[in-house]
Parts: C-alpha cells; structure tokens; sequence
C-alpha cells in the first residue's frame, strides 16, 4: 500500500459527500495503491451510516467509528496507526484542501527526504481561494505568530489541515498523542521537531468551506493552552525518546 488517506470526521453528514466524491475518484484514477479511513468521531447525525453505505456499494472506503466525540487529533490518530500505507495523508472532511495536492506532498517529500510534509496557506506559491471570516483569518494568525514564538519557529502554518507522514513517522508521532482535540496538530510537529525529523512545508491551493462546525471564540483558548502545554513538554525534553507501540 503506497497512500493512506485518513479524514477525520464529526457530524459531517451535510457536507462529506463531495469530498467523498473526490476522493472516491482520485483513488480509482491514480497510478498507486492506496486506502480511505473515515474516522467517524462519534457522531450523532447519519455520518457513520453514509458512509457505511457507500462502503458497501464498493467505494475505497474504511469505516472506523465510537460512540462518543473523542477530538479531531484522537480521531486522526485512530486512522494514522490502522492505516497500512507506506505514506499517510491526513486532511479535512470539508475539502477546503482539495486531495488533487496530495501528490505535491508526496513529490516534495520524496525529493526532500523528509519525514513530514505539511500543506501551508501561508508561504510563497499558495493560493487563497476566498478568504473566510475576518475573525478566523485575525485568529489564525494571532495562533500561528504564538505558536511559533514559543515551540515551533519557522513553521508559518501549523493548523493546515492536510499533513503527510511516513509510516515509520506516524508510529512514532502518534502513538502516545496527548493530544486529542484542537491544538494536536502542534504536539505532533513540536514531537517530529524533538526527534530530529525534516518538516517540509509545501504552497497549496486552499479554500475555506461553508458549514463548519469549529467556533474560533471557542477553539483558540484550547489551541493557546495546548501550545503552552506542549512547549513545556518539549523545552523540558519530554518529546525527545522515542515511543513505543502499546
């Protein structure tokens, strides 16, 4: 298996079918081999059920699904440490990273030698296609600029929801997560940082969706103390032992 591509997903029965679509066809037409783990996070709409459905209509699709909400990071990791790829993508429910870029990680990847390629909206040769809400744009930036100041410097975009890992690199990221709702995102880079892994950051097409169910009021104060939480841990040294799988 050459790509695994994990979605995490909470309630997202309006707005999952066209990514499914998409993603459906890009693993039908690519030149690789790869697999589709939806990682129903406990939803309570018809999410699980929809994709159930397409699965056994024969569509690409592996369903993993809990009964209650455990976080997006918990989620990403269930489907980043039961995926069978050689590499493993992670990206949103609602496209707004289409997964036509995902050779583009992987390409960059490759030539680099790296372990982790992250998909940035914020470095030269990325493209904005809409702006979203003031507010979401104020907020992501003020997060990044405090995320980089105190645990992850030169890393413009941390929060992009599209990352690809080797699999030896999500073992070692993810097995022992502490992580689990916002923020996970920066526990697992500060990791790779502390590991010595080589972090690519790669220009994507982005676009922000309708629908979304994240309130930037209420993520922010989650991320803010998750990064303080996280940079404790890794300026005191506590993400520099590798983990094992348990």
């Amino acid at each position: 298996m050459h790509l695994s591509i994990v979605i995490p997903a909470y309630n997202e029965e309006k707005r999952i079918t066209p990514t499914l679509d998409s993603v459906s066809a890009f693993v039908n037409n690519t030149d690789f081999l790869a697999e589709v783990l939806v990682i129903d996070d406990g939803s309570t709409d018809g999410t699980a059920a929809l994709i159930q459905d397409r699965k056994e209509s024969g569509e690409p699709f592996r369903l993993i699904s809990y009964q209650s909400n455990q976080g997006k990071g918990y989620a990403v990791r269930k489907g980043m440490l039961a995926a069978n790829g050689k590499y493993r993508l992670f990206m949103d429910a609602d496209s707004s990273m289409p997964i036509d870029q995902a050779p583009g990680l992987l390409e960059v990847l490759e030539q680099e030698n790296a372990q982790v390629a992250i998909a940035s909206r914020y470095i030269a040769g990325s493209r904005n296609l809409g702006q979203g809400s003031a507010i979401r744009r104020f907020v992501s930036r003020l997060g990044g600029a405090f995320i980089r100041l105190t645990v992850l410097p030169g890393i413009a975009d941390s929060q992009c929801g599209f990352k690809l890992f080797t699999s030896e690199a999500a073992a070692a990221l993810f097995t022992n997560l502490q992580v689990h709702r916002w923020g996970f995102d920066v526990e697992v880079l500060a990791r790779a940082r502390a590991l010595g892994m080589k972090i690519v950051e790669v220009p994507v097409k982005w676009q922000p969706m309708p629908g979304t169910t994240l309130s930037a009021w209420r993520a922010t104060p989650s991320v803010l103390m998750t990064t303080v939480q996280v940079a404790w841990r890794y300026h005191t040294g506590q993400y520099c032992t590798p983990t094992e799988d348990k």
